[in-house]
């Protein structure tokens, strides 16, 4: 029975679907038929466990059923309703041998037993190998766990490095740039002084030389003044000039009227300063600002008085506005302007201490003077300003200048305004008289400034053709 149960497993029919087995089969299968997927076989041995079981309880039964009628399992899968065997036909029919045979349960019993070894060592194999795959998989685990917190660390402490180092890139540049702006601040300060005091060193050459040219050209005209006069006395009444005397040098002519109007201006007598011509109302108009401006320093108290405005007007009015801490204190500054010759006095005070004071310096005839007639408005009143920068005073542009005909000459005007000291303004007077320059004043206001400056305010004019 057992044999033909293995038969019938191993080749029986080859049907895609598997009959149920009987209770009667011996339904087992080597190791070899399992497919193992997976990594872990422990499915696998359990499976194999079970039919060894299975197979065994099987084969007891068997070998302890008792004798009897049986029914024969079917030799083909086509006939599978037993046939009954009858007893009255047992002489004419030899019925098989159904007493199990001693060998045949022996070997099934080895094969069991095998089976189960094999069962339990593949059982113990599989958990070790799933131990072992566990143990692999943990430590798999932890190593990318402890790689991906070591890149973690490495790429913050790269993006930290990289941000310290950009920092400080832009550090550097930022302290570059600012050094560089201070050189170069520095470097054009440096060339702008450079350029003002070559300005002005070249604005008093050009003085130098106009002054040297004019004693030059005054020379010239006198000696050719000299020789025309000696011609002409050489030659007789009666006959015209035999010899013809040179062409003078350009500007002659023009300085030659000019010094001819000076001296006819010279040789009247003035007693007013109306009377004077209009170069020489500029001479004047400096030298009485000048004067005032030092005699007011000669006489001002050192203590008790103070002023807020200066204001000098032309030809010589003088008016004062400050504080007094009393009568006397004002009193005394009259006393010595008038003992400067500056007369007419008149002063007032408030119950709050203010004061107004004017005074006049008289007109001097032994002071009038002759200045020069400008030839160019524009470079006049830029080297006077040069002037004035080298004396300490600091001129804003002045606008463009409002001319008008004074006939014979045309009259140019200017609003000045800028900053600077009382010894400044007034060496400034004397180095354009010095100088030669045309340019004059009709108004001078000095007031108090912030930082211990003074503001100045002027009207400058000048004369010209």
């Amino acid at each position: 029975m057992i044999r033909i149960n293995l038969l019938r497993n191993q080749f029986g029919s080859t049907v895609g679907i598997r009959p149920a087995p009987s209770h009667l089969d011996l339904d087992f299968d080597s190791q070899e038929s399992f497919a193992v997927q997976g990594r872990s076989r422990k499915p696998l041995w359990i499976a194999l466990a079970a039919g060894v079981v299975v197979a065994a309880g099987v084969g007891a039964w068997f070998a302890l059923d008792p004798m009897g009628e049986e029914t024969v399992p079917p030799a083909s899968a086509h006939t599978s309703t037993p046939l009954p065997v009858a007893k009255d036909s047992a002489k004419s029919v030899v019925a098989p041998d159904s007493t199990p045979k001693p060998a045949a349960v022996a070997l099934s019993k080895e094969d069991s037993a095998k089976l189960a070894a094999q069962a339990k060592k593949a059982r113990e194999d599989s958990l070790k190998l799933a131990k072992a795959s566990a143990a692999e998989q943990k430590l798999a685990l932890e190593k990318a766990r402890k790689d991906s917190i070591a890149s973690a660390k490495a790429r913050i402490a790269d993006s930290i490095a990289q941000a310290k180092a950009s920092a400080a890139e832009r550090k550097l540049a930022m302290e570059k740039a600012r050094k560089d702006s201070i050189a170069a601040a520095k470097e054009a300060a440096v060339r702008e002084k450079a350029a003002a005091a070559q300005r002005r060193q070249d604005s008093l050459a050009a003085v130098r030389e106009r002054a040297q040219r004019e004693k030059q050209a005054a020379a010239d005209a006198a000696a050719a003044k000299s020789r025309a006069a000696s011609v002409t006395a050489s030659v007789p009444a009666v006959r015209a000039p035999a010899v013809v005397a040179p062409p003078l040098a350009g500007g002659v002519v023009n300085l030659v009227l000019t010094e001819a109007k000076s001296a006819a201006g010279k040789s009247i007598v003035a007693s007013r300063f109306e009377d004077l011509i209009p170069t020489g109302r500029i001479a004047y108009q400096r030298f009485a600002f000048e004067q005032i401006l030092n005699k007011l320093r000669q006489v001002t108290p050192g203590n008790g008085i103070g002023f807020s405005r200066v204001r000098v007007l032309s030809p010589g009015v003088l008016v004062l506005e400050g504080e007094a801490q009393s009568a006397a204190v004002l009193a005394d500054l009259a006393r010595g302007l008038t003992a400067q010759s500056l007369l007419d006095t008149s002063s007032s005070l408030s119950s709050d201490g203010r004061f107004l004071l004017t005074a006049r310096l008289p007109f001097s005839a032994s002071a009038v003077a002759s200045a020069s007639l400008s030839q160019d408005f524009s470079k006049d009143l830029q080297k006077g300003l040069d002037l004035a920068s080298s004396q300490g005073i600091d001129f804003s542009r002045p606008g463009s200048a409002r001319t008008s005909d004074t006939r014979p000459f045309r009259r140019a005007a200017w609003k000045l305004s800028g900053t600077g000291s009382w010894e400044g303004v007034s060496r400034w007077m004397g180095t354009l008289a010095a100088s030669g320059s045309a340019l004059g004043f009709t108004a001078l206001e000095l007031t108090a400034g912030p930082d211990g400056k003074i503001k100045i305010a002027a009207t400058a004019i000048a004369y010209g053709k």
